[in-house]
């Protein structure tokens, strides 16, 4: 099964899922941005991205099908807050690595497949 993984530091996390969304809501306004991604192997596929503005429908976005071998995510104050959902429940990326320090750059990518 596909794997997901954050590194932050000394810190590591392995969430076993296929897929998920990234989420997040630009500080200063009520827009919430969400990705969705597929991991393969040793990549993350961009399968759809949107916005939704506070109180209205989410407006699609293109699907770009942007690959990437990972994303950087910057914590702490003034930067977005981020989130992780898996089959529709959200929760904050930070809880997924606990000790996280302010201020932290997470890393995330496709753990490596022991079969390659």
């Amino acid at each position: 099964m596909s794997a997901l993984c954050l590194a932050a530091a000394k810190l590591f996390a392995a969430i076993p899922v296929a897929s998920f969304t990234l989420a997040w809501t630009t500080p200063g306004d009520d827009v919430r941005w969400e990705q969705q991604w597929r991991v393969e192997k040793s990549q993350l596929r961009l399968l759809d991205a949107r916005k939704r503005e506070s109180d209205s429908a989410p407006t699609p976005g293109v699907g770009e099908n942007m690959v990437k071998k990972r994303i950087l995510v910057a914590t702490g104050a003034g930067m977005p807050r981020y989130e992780i959902c898996i089959d529709g429940r959200c929760r904050p990326l930070v809880s997924l690595l606990p000790g996280l320090e302010p201020d932290s750059s997470i890393e995330i990518s496709a753990c490596p497949d022991e079969a390659d």
